[in-house]
């Protein structure tokens, strides 16, 4: 005759299989979240790399001149941002260096025109 095996160690082999998948199946998942928020630049950091002289602390004057020329919509393309936005800057002494933003923007209480 043959031993059969209690079914708790089958169910507890089944288990193991089956956690084993749900967690390659999530570091997967994980990976491949992670890997496109790096090659996807969110719309606030093109108009910051935009505006910002190399090294990140400066404006760059000549760019926030060209950006102060430009139509919101035409600022928008160019940045081919997704959504929305509203760029506002003021110098130290609080005069307004860029207001350019979408208009349902402003509705909201906004100074971007």
């Amino acid at each position: 005759m043959r031993k059969r095996k209690p079914k708790n160690i089958i169910a507890k082999k089944n288990n193991k299989v089956l956690v084993s998948l749900v967690l390659i199946l999530a570091a997967f998942l994980i990976t491949v979240v992670f890997k496109y928020n790096k090659n996807s630049e969110s719309d606030a950091e093109k108009i910051t790399e935009t505006l910002l002289l190399p090294g990140g602390k400066v404006i760059d004057g000549q760019k926030l001149e060209q950006i102060n020329k430009m139509d919101y919509s035409d600022i928008k393309k160019s940045l081919n941002a997704r959504d929305d936005f509203c760029l506002y800057m003021e110098d130290e002494s609080g005069n307004v260096v860029l207001a350019k933003g979408a208009s349902s923007l402003s509705r909201d209480g906004l100074k971007c025109k």
